[in-house]
């Protein structure tokens, strides 16, 4: 199965996405920073609602070793994506709206 990693996750368009995502069968780590409460609670969400496995990692992208702790959590938690890593085959992927 699939992982999506979607910074910001927890707000308006990144919430969006996650359900969007969730929906087409992704897993799901939302990235947020300050809005912990809400990046739980559409976890929890998303989990009743498409019966996938999601995460919500707090960091702060603008710090590297932070988005390496991030990184290796959903390694830990998944790791079929740290092979999907190593492979190249985990590029980002960036939507301008």
């Amino acid at each position: 199965k699939k992982v999506v990693l979607i910074s910001g996750g927890a707000g308006g368009i990144g919430s969006a996405i996650a359900l969007k995502m969730a929906e087409s069968g992704y897993d799901v780590v939302i990235n947020y920073f300050s809005s912990k409460e809400k990046a739980e609670s559409l976890k929890e969400d998303l989990i009743k609602k498409f019966d996938i496995r999601c995460l919500a990692i707090q960091a702060d992208v603008s710090k590297e070793n932070e988005v390496a702790e991030m990184i290796n959590t959903i390694n830990i938690t998944r790791p079929k994506a740290r092979e999907a890593i190593r492979a190249g085959r985990g590029s980002p992927v960036t939507t301008t709206i």
